[in-house]
């Protein structure tokens, strides 16, 4: 069996689906900071999807977790109480008053959460590909597997790592031609290729290639913080 596209292609369309996604994120969070921006793969490259967060997202993620490990069954109370009352649904008393209470809680360990969760894509707020920008990009991969069979294990592993090369260059490209912000609106991002399950160092590998020095060690340093490890 033989693959219906190129690696070529591959790149063409991970590079443009890739401009549409980060442009359709940044539409999406336009008040907010966005601080990562990755694509994320199975592991095989099952499928490659944008996921991308912000700082505010984060925020309410890591309150959210909060609020359910101190008292669970408080958020169910408070919007049973709002769910059939008119004067709320415009976030009025109840709203601000529960709100405000979550304000006052711990921030140290608000901080914790944010800082166990800043660099899992599954608990971002943003984990789609709404605009449906890798689908086509998707149906190539699936073909993938079968093609695989009849290949030897080493030549299996050189084609899953043509293809990390494939999309690391794509979005090599993106970056270079600012697609994703210059200056400091660039450096406060960490672009990456991530996959499910991955490790510590297969993380920093690609982070080291599709960021500066300066974002490439910050982002390593968070990374040793919220693993306790030297990396």
């Amino acid at each position: 069996m033989t693959l219906s596209f190129t690696f070529k292609q591959l790149h063409d369309l991970t590079y443009q689906a890739t401009q549409l996604a980060f442009l359709k994120a940044k539409e999406q969070s336009f008040h907010e900071i966005m601080y990562v921006f990755t694509l994320h793969h199975s592991g095989i490259f099952g499928y490659l999807m944008p996921f991308y967060n912000t700082e505010e997202s984060l925020q309410k993620t890591a309150i959210a977790y909060f609020i359910n490990q101190c008292d669970g069954g408080y958020i169910e109370s408070i919007k049973k109480e709002l769910c059939w009352n008119p004067r709320d649904y415009t976030y009025k008393e109840h709203y601000r008053k529960y709100f405000d209470e979550i304000y006052q809680m711990d921030s140290k360990e608000i901080d914790a959460i944010k800082q166990e969760i800043r660099w899992n894509p599954g608990d971002w707020g943003y984990p789609e590909d709404k605009g449906g920008y890798f689908e086509k990009i998707n149906q190539m991969l699936r073909e993938v597997p079968n093609y695989l069979c009849g290949l030897s294990e080493f030549d299996s592993g050189l084609t899953y790592q043509v293809i990390e090369d494939t999309i690391l260059t794509a979005l090599s490209k993106c970056d270079s031609e600012g697609i994703f912000g210059k200056g400091q609106e660039r450096n406060f991002i960490v672009i990456n290729l991530s996959e499910f399950d991955q490790d510590e160092l297969s993380q920093l590998e690609t982070a080291q290639r599709l960021n500066s020095p300066e974002v490439y060690r910050r982002y390593k340093k968070e990374l040793e913080e919220m693993y306790g490890i030297r990396l």
